[in-house]
């Protein structure tokens, strides 16, 4: 998770996932909401706040696009709570 939210390009993340994933494997990946309560209150504390506010907190459409345009099928949020969210994707 920390690779990707400071990674300076999250879709090479997702395209290499991608390529080493065997067939009909699955990339299952948790996510600090951009806008959610967590995000919030990692950026407001000073030790937290010392490297998480470089991260680049995303919202969940961005995230099913970087699955898809590296080409996964079958994405989906399987959970949304407490200011995180899942996202799963399938390599068929």
């Amino acid at each position: 998770m920390m690779t990707v939210i400071f990674s300076g390009d999250p879709s090479f993340v997702f395209t290499e996932a991608f390529l080493v994933l065997g067939f009909g494997g699955q990339l299952i990946i948790s996510f600090i909401e951009h806008d959610g309560s967590v995000a919030r209150q990692c950026k407001n504390e000073v030790v937290k706040g010392q490297f998480l506010r470089y991260a680049r907190y995303l919202v969940t459409d961005e995230v099913s696009a970087f699955y898809r345009e590296a080409g996964f099928q079958k994405v989906s949020i399987a959970r949304k709570a407490s200011g995180f969210f899942l996202l799963t994707g399938s390599k068929q």
